[in-house]
């Protein structure tokens, strides 16, 4: 769980990732300046073009984002997306698989 400590309203018909290399950097400088603490982003697929992740990761900027779908991604996946044997669990439980 977390908290939206934050947001930008922009004039016009700008698309929600439009120069986010520049304001989610920004937005993170200042929260993390009034804060005191680390902040982390938490992107959408539309914000995960290579000129944001690129300026997150110039900035040392921790991130997690969802990417748009991709074949290849999805042929690697092939293998984790199967429930593991047995009766279903009451609650519902997540894994994941780090890949590099």
């Amino acid at each position: 769980m977390g908290e939206m400590v934050g947001g930008l309203l922009r004039e016009g018909n700008a698309g929600p990732a439009e120069n986010a290399d520049t304001w989610i950097p920004h937005l993170v400088r200042r929260l993390n300046q009034s804060t005191g603490t680390r902040v982390r982003v938490r992107i959408d697929a539309g914000f995960t073009d290579n000129d944001t992740l690129e300026a997150l990761e110039d900035r040392d900027i921790k991130y997690l984002g969802r990417l748009r779908s991709h074949s290849g991604l999805q042929k690697l996946a092939v293998p984790y997306l199967k429930r593991p044997r047995g009766r279903p669990p009451e609650r519902p439980r997540e894994w994941y698989h780090d890949l590099e």
